[in-house]
């Protein structure tokens, strides 16, 4: 797990904070062990809270201009990352307390679905034995139709298609990834469906929503 110290501004808004500076007084370890909670408010802020999120809670808002950690707490709230926070020390200027605190961040490790080729195996040695591609090629090709949500039959038949060229298939250097997980029916599945049965293939959309990357 990954480190870094960031900097959570208090301010009259936040009440907790003279708490917190009273533990850290007292406080002999290195990380004060109260379990801090952040969120991203409406505003955009990303506030900060002792034990949970109550407005009595609040400690403070992460100071302005720090870009890397700004950057940690979105992939934490997109559930690309997991993310905790410890108050490691205050400095108070006048009226003003500024918190020192622990970031330590981990990638979430998604949980794949299993693939099993063996219902393929018959295909796979033919195309394997051909040298049409490589069982690394393949195992990866089966993961990624499987993560669309192929059915095992539209699995089938694309592989029934696997034919050796002169040139091999280029491997593209971007995956497309379902915007949408959670319907039954995958836009790549339905594309390889239209493919198979030689209907056209017209992909529409605005810039970026990434039309170019599933073709």
């Amino acid at each position: 797990m990954k480190t870094m110290v960031i900097r959570i501004q208090k301010n009259a808004t936040h009440p907790k904070g003279n708490d917190m500076v009273q533990l850290l007084d007292s406080h002999s370890g290195r990380l004060l062990p109260t379990k801090i909670v952040f969120v991203k408010s409406k505003s955009g802020k990303i506030e900060f809270f002792a034990e949970e999120e109550k407005r009595e809670n609040g400690i403070g808002c992460l100071e302005r201009g720090q870009d890397d950690a700004e950057k940690i707490f979105e992939e934490i709230f997109e559930n690309r990352m997991e993310g905790k926070v410890h108050l490691v020390a205050y400095n108070k200027n006048g009226t003003k307390i500024c918190f020192d605190a622990e970031l330590s961040y981990e990638a979430c490790v998604a949980e794949q679905e299993k693939v099993d080729i063996h219902i393929f195996n018959d295909i796979c040695s033919r195309i394997i034995n051909n040298g049409i591609c490589t069982q690394e090629v393949l195992d990866r090709n089966i993961q990624v139709m499987k993560e669309h949500r192929f059915p095992d039959e539209l699995i089938r038949q694309v592989l029934l298609r696997y034919k050796k060229y002169d040139r091999p298939a280029r491997i593209p250097k971007t995956v497309y990834i379902d915007p949408d997980k959670e319907s039954k029916t995958s836009l790549l599945a339905l594309c390889a469906i239209n493919i198979l049965i030689g209907a056209p293939l017209i992909l529409e959309g605005d810039k970026s929503v990434g039309s170019a990357t599933c073709s």
